[in-house]
């Protein structure tokens, strides 16, 4: 394969950082003085399922795993930190000036959506680096007070997905409504549970230095004191701050709904195949959410995730990206007129012992 010349990397650079661009306009107007900066974070979202549509899908592995493709994949989570740190220090300065608590909540809910939709997906895509990655993944969720997500994300949600002890994993006919309380809840036991066990392990006291949890709940704690007394904002601050981290966790629950629903494993005895998360090639998912969309290759090789290989391709694919397909889950009864068809002929196809197939051919497929 050929190597990608300046403009293909500057090309494909510019493509992947449209999020921090706006990102960072978002921050610029907080710290000029405009409190509330909905109009470009809602174009944004507003516009995004349109561009999904009309950009299309990536066919093949190949366009996944071009050079230039993945040297700024590597290069997009990174630059997304101090963009992280702008919009910490635009909600630290917009906490301060809005007149009360209320207008602080207000505020937080556009610079929480740009965290819950592209910082999420960085912080994802960084946990699953060694060294200095995933310890900027874990100060990037200890700032959304979900710094749990790490242990249960690696540790939980990889050995259990598509099982019934799984809390990440969205059941058939389950609204998004009725999953976040389940998924936030059981997923902060399990990481509780799990570093326990592995405390007890290795003979660690449970309460020590070595507890994964106590940490990121230390430095959550830390954000939270530096939103109230740092900006000397007081209750407009931790109004801010709870606000921002609600609509920060909110997003990724839905996400992981999103990603999951309905497709079954019967225990983690049976081996994570291709048919147990929902895949996704649409162009701008994948360009603006550092490849997330490529979930069931993420699942079957999550340690290398820069190889994106073409074990998805064979994947229940979801019918749009997913910018549409999170609006969609929004709406329970037409994400059920939409999903349940495709769950239940991944079902029918699996049990006549036959691979999943894209959900794109779902009318072609016989029933």
């Amino acid at each position: 394969m050929s190597t990608p010349g300046p403009a293909a990397r500057l090309a494909e650079i510019a493509i992947r950082h449209v999020p921090h661009g706006v990102a960072l306009l978002v921050a610029a107007m907080v710290l000029a003085g405009d409190e509330y900066p909905l109009l470009p974070v809602g174009w944004l979202f507003l516009c995004a399922p349109a561009i999904e549509r009309m950009l299309g899908e990536a066919d093949g592995s190949e366009e996944c795993r071009a050079p230039a493709r993945a040297w700024a994949k590597r290069l997009a989570p990174w630059t997304w930190l101090p963009v992280q740190l702008m919009l910490i220090a635009a909600g630290m300065e917009v906490a301060r000036s809005v007149p009360g608590p209320l207008g602080a909540a207000v505020a937080a809910i556009p610079l929480g959506m740009l965290s819950g939709i592209f910082g999420m997906a960085a912080a994802h895509e960084l946990m699953h680096r060694s060294g200095l990655g995933r310890i900027s993944a874990g100060l990037m969720l200890a700032s959304w007070g979900y710094g749990h997500f790490l242990v249960e994300h690696l540790q939980g949600h990889h050995r259990r997905v598509g099982t019934s002890e799984d809390p990440a994993s969205a059941r058939q006919g389950e609204s998004v409504y009725a999953f976040i309380p389940r998924s936030v809840f059981g997923g902060l036991r399990s990481a509780l549970q799990l570093e326990l066990e592995r405390l007890t392990r290795q003979g660690r006291h449970r309460c020590g230095l070595h507890n994964r949890m106590l940490l990121p709940i230390a430095m959550s704690a830390i954000f939270l004191f530096l939103f109230i007394f740092g900006s000397a904002a007081g209750t407009r601050g931790a109004a801010f701050f709870v606000v921002h981290c609600a609509t920060v966790i909110w997003i990724l629950e839905v996400m992981n709904y999103v990603q999951h629903y309905g497709l079954r494993r019967s225990n983690m005895r049976t081996r994570v195949a291709a048919c147990h998360a929902w895949d996704c090639r649409s162009k701008l998912t994948n360009w603006w959410l550092f490849d997330l969309g490529l979930h069931v290759d993420h699942h079957l090789s999550p340690q290398d995730l820069d190889s994106n290989s073409a074990a998805g391709h064979d994947a229940p694919r979801l019918p749009a990206g997913y910018f549409a397909m999170f609006a969609l889950a929004l709406l329970p009864p037409l994400w059920f007129l939409v999903m349940d068809p495709r769950v239940e002929l991944v079902r029918r196809r699996l049990g006549l012992g036959l691979e999943p197939f894209p959900a794109q051919r779902l009318e072609k497929e016989p029933v």
